[in-house]
């Protein structure tokens, strides 16, 4: 079993390649304000929407709550879900 504190810095290590842009533009579109969201419907917690609108890693969006979302929305996953690889890092120059 992996201690809370060991999970973190695991899923740190993949900040940033699921991003919520779309999610959040469509949300917005619809009409739904973060209080709405948040307090009125309660669709996400404070703090999964807050992550997910500053880029940060969001473990409190379940595949449940994607599901309420898309049926909400009436959309499919990847209309509000995008995949961001890391980018490639730079080869290093061969040392002499």
């Amino acid at each position: 079993m992996v201690g809370g504190e060991t999970l973190y810095i695991i899923v740190s290590l993949f900040k940033n390649m699921i991003k919520y842009d779309k999610l959040l533009r469509l949300l917005e579109d619809s009409g739904y304000t973060p209080t709405r969201i948040i307090k009125d419907e309660k669709i996400l917690g404070a703090k999964t929407f807050y992550q997910m609108k500053n880029g940060e890693t969001t473990i409190g969006l379940t595949d449940k709550t994607i599901n309420k979302l898309c049926n909400l929305l009436r959309c499919t996953p990847s209309d509000i879900i995008e995949y961001v690889p890391d980018p490639e890092p730079e080869p290093k120059a061969p040392e002499f």
